[in-house]
């Protein structure tokens, strides 16, 4: 499984600017799990980890004392003559009895039923080396199976490369589990995620300078040999491999890098979203609209701006509670309007009451984006 890296295109000669682009990674060219073909007991290992190895190099030989002695015995039969010889005897000897039985059938000393027995031993004997020599090339095809079954107790490697992993040891028996992986390092495969913008300026061929992240290592030189034809839709971009030589394996594998493939960076809205802002008064508010001043939509003018939030505090205006009067004291008071005074009878035994604090918040009309 991938994880993601942070990556960059870059582009320019004396000193590389990165641009928005999505990633960049030396990988190996070819990465095999070797197994084996059949099941058995390793004898010897040959190799371990780190190791340079050849195709076709042996890695693991398993014990094949059974197919060795399967082998010497279809040798030995494929190559015994005395069949074929036999049977090439008597048709030699068949076709010269033919041929004088022929003769004497001419001058009336044999009758011709003796001349057509000489004809059928002849051809039976013809029939009879066809079959030794058809014997001989399944001797030779049982020869090459036991020589083949034989040639899987040694499990060689697939491909040029350096060994990454060992997972085997002598007497250890083998069916289906990976016995060793190996990674080809020369040619080095560069993968190189990119923005869906630079779809149509990239092409197989195009040649990529390659910065590899690592101290006091030259850019290389790399091509393109494949550019993905489906952009990912999650990430509105695409994958270009590379083909990156590397001479002795000098440039290790699993790096990350920068590229340089010479194009220029795609224009990009200046216009960012910003978060909402804390004003002093303790109010959010809400983000700007952008470089370009947007209009409202019915009469095409700004739109108004947000008035200030204003917090006032008024302290209260009495410390008792206003008290309705006794019903005798406004009998007794009936020509009292509206202005006057009205008698408040105190009441005892209740307790002072709490700073009313009245507190008016009026928002402003926000502006909506």
């Amino acid at each position: 499984m991938r994880v993601p890296l942070a990556f960059a295109l870059v582009m320019g000669s004396s000193q590389l600017q990165a641009v928005d682009l999505h990633g960049c990674l030396v990988e190996p060219s070819h990465i095999a799990e070797v197994g084996s073909p059949v099941v058995g007991v390793i004898e010897r290992v040959t190799f371990e980890r780190g190791d340079a190895v050849r195709r076709g190099q042996a890695l693991v030989f398993l014990k094949a004392e059974v197919e060795q002695a399967a082998t010497g015995l279809a040798s030995a039969r494929a190559k015994a003559e005395a069949e074929v010889r036999s049977a090439q005897s008597n048709n030699e000897f068949a076709q010269r009895k033919l041929k004088r039985s022929a003769e004497l059938q001419q001058q009336n000393f044999i009758s011709q039923q003796a001349l057509d027995q000489a004809h059928t031993e002849a051809e039976l004997a013809e029939q009879k080396l066809t079959q030794a020599r058809e014997n001989k090339r399944v001797l030779y095809q049982e020869l090459a199976l036991a020589r083949a079954q034989l040639a899987q107790r040694t499990i060689v490697s697939p491909i040029d490369g350096v060994i990454l992993e060992r997972y085997v040891t002598t007497g250890e028996r083998v069916e289906q589990q990976t016995i060793a992986k190996i990674a080809t390092l020369d040619p080095l495969r560069v993968e190189v995620i990119v923005p869906a913008a630079y779809f149509n300026k990239i092409g197989p061929g195009m040649s990529a300078r390659i910065q590899p992240d690592l101290p006091e290592t030259p850019a290389l030189q790399a091509r393109i040999i494949l550019v993905d034809r489906v952009i990912d839709t999650a990430s509105n971009s695409f994958r270009v491999r590379m083909d990156l030589p590397n001479p002795g394996n000098a440039l290790p594998a699993g790096v990350r890098c920068k590229a340089d493939l010479g194009l220029p960076a795609v224009a990009k809205s200046t216009d960012k979203a910003k978060t909402p802002q804390v004003t002093p008064s303790g109010i959010f508010a809400p983000p700007a609209l952008g470089a370009a001043a947007r209009t409202d939509s019915r009469v095409g003018v700004p739109p108004p701006a947000a008035k200030p939030v204003a917090a006032t505090l008024q302290p209260a205006t009495a410390l008792t509670p206003k008290l309705s009067p006794p019903p005798q004291a406004q009998a007794a008071n009936p020509a009292s309007g509206a202005g006057s005074p009205v008698v408040r009878q105190p009441m005892s035994g209740l307790a002072p009451t709490k700073l009313r604090l009245s507190t008016k918040i009026a928002l402003g009309n926000l502006a909506q984006p």
